[in-house]
């Protein structure tokens, strides 16, 4: 099974060589018109995809699988900065990881 614009281009131009893709300038995945669609790597894909405002942010509250907030992040940084509770105790309370939990406190996440 080959995907229709994959197929436009081996018709036109050739093979696509191993690690490859098929992208397309006009960022409409059903066409196949060969004079938009040019080869890349993943990495020129999600490039082009940045370049042309595509791109997602999908951390902090714009990530919707989310579990915690911005007050939640603050209460968790608070207490573990008041010395009262462990990560471990933390990541319990709100259910998180400890891992999550650290790396809220250190500001690896939730910046």
């Amino acid at each position: 099974m080959v995907r229709a614009h994959r197929l436009a281009w081996l018709l036109c131009r050739g093979s696509i060589p191993r690690g490859l893709w098929v992208l397309h300038h006009c960022d409409n995945p059903p066409c196949v018109r060969p004079e938009h669609l040019f080869l890349g790597t993943h990495e020129d894909n999600m490039l082009d995809m940045a370049r042309k405002g595509r791109a997602r942010e999908s951390r902090g509250m714009a990530n919707p699988n989310r579990k915690i907030d911005r007050v939640t992040v603050a209460a968790i940084r608070g207490a573990y900065a008041s010395g009262l509770y462990s990560q471990e105790a933390l990541a319990e309370r709100y259910r998180l990881g400890q891992t999550q939990v650290s790396r809220i406190c250190r500001r690896e996440a939730w910046t």
